[in-house]
């Protein structure tokens, strides 16, 4: 059962995404024309399940790595898999509709939050239908030394999808993150469109490796966003090799003295 605060917002958002047209110009979209995709075409993926088995998500990777914790989400989404002594420790590692559920005063406060307001079309738009995500958070003075993996994984046709995800390291906290969105077959036409939050509170560090391999055939508007804190660091690694036409709008906002960030693209 959707949360009546989310489900306030949802509606809210499902008003804007009707009224404001697909962008096609502008700075930001002189070079991209979404206009002349029909996005009608694409059915929404339905609200996600649990299917896939604890660990899908390392599996969809070309090497085996260590990790402290991972979550596979997308078409499928799979039960979270988290080192125990984190997991005591505080850590949160869930899908994000669950998050909004056990965790609404903490998801309240950062979702969305560096994005009120805006009169955006795709981010309207995923306001309003973001039907799988994952919530991770990492306390106070906690440091992570092994890596999290997040896969955001499709397999279907002629399908749309609205991935969400939110990260939050409390102050003094510090981890590595590696974000796999890929298609599992690369035939298949579809449309992503994905809102991605990053809070890195006073003094935390985050390293993230941002990968994306989506089909010959897929459509992709992405807003990754990262908010560094007062003596925060960010190295933020982007690499982006699949898809029919992509766009995504990169935001690393420096949030206090001291907050440094780091951002290289790869293409």
């Amino acid at each position: 059962m959707t949360q009546p605060w989310l489900q306030e917002r949802r509606e809210r958002a499902a008003r804007l995404n009707t009224k404001l047209p697909v962008p096609t110009g502008g700075e930001d979209w002189r070079r991209t024309n979404f206009g002349r995709v029909d996005l009608g075409q694409f059915e929404p993926l339905p609200p996600v399940k649990n299917g896939a088995d604890q660990g899908a998500a390392s599996r969809l990777l070309p090497a085996k790595i260590v990790l402290a914790g991972e979550l596979l989400y997308g078409e499928q989404a799979s039960p979270p898999t988290l080192d125990p002594a984190l997991l005591k420790q505080g850590v949160w590692l869930t899908s994000l509709t669950k998050a909004c559920e056990e965790k609404k005063e903490l998801v309240g406060k950062y979702l969305g939050r560096g994005l009120h307001g805006r009169q955006e079309k795709f981010l309207a738009q995923n306001e309003a239908n973001w039907q799988t995500g994952v919530f991770l958070y990492i306390p106070k003075n906690t440091a992570v030394e092994l890596p999290f993996l997040l896969t955001s994984a499709l397999a279907r046709e002629d399908s749309s999808c609205f991935p969400r995800l939110l990260v939050v390291l409390d102050q003094g906290a510090k981890a590595t993150l590696l974000h796999y969105s890929a298609s599992t077959n690369q035939n298949k036409n579809n449309f992503v469109n994905g809102v991605y939050e990053v809070y890195l509170e006073e003094g935390a560090e985050l390293t993230w490796i941002d990968l994306q391999n989506w089909s010959r055939q897929t459509y992709e508007v992405a807003h990754k966003r990262v908010e560094v804190g007062r003596n925060a660091r960010l190295k933020w690694v982007i690499h982006c090799q699949g898809g029919k036409l992509a766009k995504a709008n990169i935001e690393t906002v420096l949030n206090g003295e001291g907050a440094k960030g780091e951002v290289i693209g790869l293409v």
